[in-house]
């Protein structure tokens, strides 16, 4: 059983190319795992809230780890990781395909646990990947955006870097060609996987029909197969002065963090129309105020995350 792993940031399309690599039959797959994200911060003390203490529980880890013979512990995590992904295949498939967004985090740990794994890094329209960020999980408005910062500005910047020092083991995809044509897209990630071809029905790939606990459960009701309306609903979200005004300060945040692997540069996205009909004037205000608490949020969440992470309340009760 060997990994494949699709790094992406939340609300990227990842759901649907997921359904369609795991029709392959040499592909298994379950919704999101999250499996490596406790065990690789075990040894990890950044930004870990737990009550029992995790910069304690780190420090006791870590020096156990170390008394160990050297590898032992990364070999013996990459055993049993490899163990769970095999229970969790159905029949005799080649790839396990762990879809994890917030992996992110972690890819650089999860390289070196697995150095004969394959990245698949799914980029989509960040115009896009916004606005679904704000209707899906924000209510629209811009109050609980906060929530997501590491999603929509740390992310991109991370997965930008991974790739350009991952490339040889890694295949890009945008989400754009993979609604347009599945067919061609799958066909290249199989060759990537050096996997015999395989047509992929449209039924197989009718995610309406999906299990999946995690992931896009949004998209799943809405769409059942692959669909291009889902190219370009970014107008319907940032359609007043304000919201692209907004707007345009997080693409030049985006693009300029993701380089050269950004699928535009900002003045591609700037020349872009725009055909949105606007909201009106009445809601102007209540999107500006909406945006300053999203800023002030913001900037609180992280302060007390990384400004105040040394205090006794931080580290743990039992200290």
């Amino acid at each position: 059983m060997k990994p494949v792993f699709i790094f992406c940031t939340p609300r990227s399309g990842s759901t649907l190319l997921q359904r369609l690599l795991e029709s392959h039959p040499q592909i298994a797959s379950v919704s999101e795992p999250w499996i490596l994200l406790p065990f690789i911060n075990a040894t990890k003390p950044e930004n870990i809230l737990a009550s029992y203490s995790h910069q304690t529980s780190v420090k006791a880890v870590n020096n156990f780890i170390n008394k160990l013979p050297n590898g032992l512990y990364q070999a013996k995590l990459r055993e049993f990781v490899l163990s769970l992904y095999e229970a969790a295949s159905t029949g005799n498939e080649t790839y396990f395909l762990d879809k994890t967004p917030r992996y992110y985090y972690i890819i650089d740990e999860i390289a070196a646990l697995f150095p004969d794994a394959k990245f698949i890094f799914l980029n989509r329209d960040p115009r896009d990947t916004l606005a679904s960020v704000i209707n899906t999980w924000c209510n629209g408005g811009f109050l609980r955006l906060y929530k997501h910062h590491d999603d929509l500005y740390l992310a991109p910047k991370l997965l930008s870097q991974a790739y350009e020092k991952y490339t040889e083991r890694s295949l890009i995809v945008h989400y754009e060609d993979l609604v347009s044509d599945h067919q061609s897209v799958s066909q290249r990630i199989f060759e990537h996987l050096e996997l015999d071809s395989f047509e992929v029905a449209l039924e197989q790939t009718n995610i309406g029909n999906a299990e999946h606990e995690m992931g896009d459960s949004v998209g799943q009701r809405k769409y059942t197969l692959p669909s291009k309306s889902s190219i370009g609903n970014w107008q319907k979200t940032f359609d007043n002065p304000v919201r692209r005004w907004f707007l345009k300060r997080y693409l030049k945040s985006v693009l300029l963090a993701q380089g050269n692997n950004s699928y535009h540069s900002v003045s591609d996205y700037e020349k872009l129309g725009y055909k949105g009909n606007n909201r009106g004037n009445l809601n102007l205000v209540g999107d500006f105020l909406g945006i300053l608490c999203h800023y002030a949020l913001c900037n609180l969440n992280l302060y007390l995350l990384f400004n105040i992470g040394n205090s006794n309340k931080r580290r743990g009760f039992y200290e």
